[in-house]
């Protein structure tokens, strides 16, 4: 968006707008185009052909995935187009720098909601278990899309300066300096705390749940080591609710850590440019160096490119998904797992530490020796786990 500004401020400075093509500054944005665009689609691959990455978190990061594809597809060349001054009608014109916000408001937004999802599950699981389904998470991107739409194509649908004294693109005489404004707020300050607030009350319950986790006390049943945790009951009317350091507690609070790191990169590569855009919306006469104006280009498209990075290294299914379809590619018809399946093959799903009540199938073999099946209490497991835990009169117990 701010290569606009970028051919605005040597126009102003030389008196004349300048069309000469910024060769290592094209170069660079031409590497981070084929890196969103690979990375991206990579993610989206992945989740397409591995139908257990399906789960409700995981649509908000492919919706946020889809948005960096589209930066790498037609952003980043309307960038590089607008710095040499194209196109030179002013709808058109209107039209590139407008599908640059798009993109951008709409990545900004699905954080947001991923931030209420991960708030709302790990706070109120039961109520979360209840009423939210992958139905409501789909029509939550599609309200993220189309707000996002909206908010960015605002130039076009008249919010905009209307002055184009040349044939060239000029960010500064297309634009309306309120609208950057507005945007800086409502798509950057407003969203940021509002995002920092969720994660920060989000970190605090989480450590004062753990905190409030009875200790655990070994004990041992013919030769197997066992743990047991009491459960305890939750102080407002409801359910027993499981508080349990356990795979689905480290897997939410891993999810929120994961996240937050994404909307803190985010952040770090949106927030210079925007605070570009703004001071010159206050000050039309200040000068921005080059070199610092295309960095700040430059980080803007950055994050399409870390954010599959983030997920690649930090998301352990997407991880997982990832090395299983890349193994199959090379060794088809072999299994990249290589080691012993789990003990339990679970059809009930445990949200934000609670869990959600459904019917519990162990697999064959998987009962403790000597020991009761989950008549007498349910069991549940997680997937890559080497132990087994089940729900017995008020206690968890958890097998290696």
């Amino acid at each position: 968006m701010s290569s606009y500004m970028s051919t605005s401020e040597s126009s102003i400075r030389n008196n004349s707008s300048r069309s000469d093509l910024n060769v290592p500054y094209a170069i660079c944005e031409i590497v981070v185009a084929v890196c969103a665009v690979l990375g991206n689609g990579l993610v989206i691959a992945v989740f397409s052909r591995d139908k257990k990455l399906r789960r409700r978190t995981n649509y908000y990061i492919i919706s946020l995935a889809s948005a960096d594809l589209l930066v790498g597809l037609f952003a980043i060349p309307f960038a590089i187009l607008a710095s040499i001054g194209l196109p030179r009608n002013l709808y058109a014109c209107l039209f590139t720098v407008s599908v640059l916000v798009v993109l951008c408001t709409i990545s900004i937004f699905c954080l947001v909601a991923v931030s209420v999802d991960r708030y709302w599950a790990i706070l109120y699981p039961m109520g979360y278990s209840r009423n939210v389904r992958t139905k409501t998470a789909v029509g939550i991107i599609c309200v993220c899309w189309i707000a996002g739409t909206l908010v960015g194509f605002l130039p076009l649908l008249g919010w905009n300066s209307g002055r184009k004294t040349d044939e060239k693109c000029i960010f500064v005489e297309v634009m309306d300096y309120n609208y950057l404004v507005f945007l800086y707020f409502a798509t950057i300050i407003f969203p940021a705390l509002l995002i920092a607030a969720f994660y920060a009350h989000i970190y605090r319950v989480v450590i004062q749940q753990l905190q409030q986790v009875m200790p655990i006390r070994p004990i041992s049943s013919r030769g197997r080591s066992r743990c047991r945790v009491k459960l305890m009951k939750e102080t407002s009317s409801g359910p027993i609710m499981l508080r349990l350091l356990g795979a689905a507690q480290r897997r939410d609070v891993k999810a929120t850590q994961n996240l937050s790191r994404i909307v803190a990169f985010f952040i770090i590569c949106w927030f210079p440019l925007y605070t570009i855009n703004c001071v010159k919306a206050f000050c039309p006469d200040c000068y921005v160096n080059d070199f610092i104006l295309n960095f700040s280009i430059i980080l803007s498209h950055v994050n399409s490119v870390g954010n599959p990075i983030l997920y690649a290294y930090h998301l352990k299914d997407f991880r997982a998904a990832l090395k299983a379809i890349t193994w199959g590619l090379f060794f088809p018809g072999r299994n990249s797992g290589g080691g012993r399946g789990v003990g339990i093959s679970s059809q009930r799903k445990i949200v934000g530490g609670s869990p959600v009540p459904g019917p519990v199938t162990p697999a064959p073999g998987a009962c403790p020796r000597g020991g009761a099946c989950p008549g007498d209490g349910e069991r549940s497991t997680t997937k890559g786990e080497s132990h087994v835990l089940y729900v017995k009169d008020e206690e968890i117990i958890i097998e290696a």
